[in-house]
């Protein structure tokens, strides 16, 4: 089969990567698609015995999440205690919330790569790309400009950050009595378990892209807990601690 402009472009790319030494546990992807063309992916590697493949890690917008958990971003805004956000990857919603100064708010982002390292990575990757005129994939600025966000914003202070990975089972202290807990990644029934745990009494944990009922929901989780259904498409919920 003959080799196309776009699948060499590829290669070139994947080339620049294989070179790189990252600081971060992430891996970068280049997919080719006929359509889109060079596509890149970010990578992060099971940490825990409950993932056996690779996770993605994902850039969703507010106004992607307000699509799938309506008036999700009124409550954030109004939120005055403590919001963490699990598995948050690159979405700008931590940046939403910390628009407004409201005292006693505390922003805490939870997930399994740090930051930082993740926007050197991609900074390198870019000027590597651009010193040797290589054309960029697709993604590459988005990915780069939302890690950098969040970056500057874990720096200044009016973001937090922790490393964790539930499933762990070791959950650090500064995570508990959340007023508010974001998980849009599609979190499995046990480590939903774990993340109630997070809650004070009245606090909230927001899910979707769960494959599993409301009912089964409240079942496992028992009567501590209520459960209601926001968007059954997105199979998004909210969960309540009563007791």
């Amino acid at each position: 089969m003959e080799t196309t402009p776009t699948q060499s472009l590829a290669d070139k790319q994947r080339e620049i990567i294989a070179k790189l030494k990252p600081r971060s546990n992430i891996t970068f992807s280049i997919v080719y698609d006929v359509h889109l063309g060079c596509i890149l992916s970010l990578l992060c590697p099971p940490i825990t015995a409950g993932f056996t493949e690779n996770m993605v890690i994902t850039s969703r917008s507010s106004r992607t999440i307000e699509g799938i958990i309506p008036g999700l971003i009124e409550r954030i805004t109004k939120e005055e205690g403590k919001i963490l956000f699990i598995g948050n990857g690159l979405s700008d919603i931590p940046l939403v919330a910390s628009q407004k100064d409201r005292v006693g708010l505390e922003l805490i982002v939870v997930d399994i790569f740090k930051y930082q390292d993740l926007t050197d990575d991609l900074q390198r990757f870019h000027d590597a790309l651009t010193e040797q005129q290589i054309p960029e994939p697709l993604n590459l600025r988005l990915y780069l400009r939302g890690a950098t966000q969040l970056s500057q914003a874990i720096k200044t202070g009016s973001l937090k950050f922790v490393y964790y990975c539930f499933g762990s089972n070791t959950i650090p202290r500064s995570l508990l009595d959340a007023d508010l807990v974001i998980n849009i990644v599609g979190p499995s029934i046990e480590t939903i378990s774990e993340q109630v745990q997070l809650l004070r009494i009245g606090g909230e944990l927001y899910i979707s892209g769960i494959s599993t009922s409301r009912l089964s929901i409240e079942q496992d989780l028992g009567v501590n807990y209520s459960v209601s259904e926001i968007l059954p498409k997105e199979n998004s919920y909210v969960i309540r601690r009563i007791r």
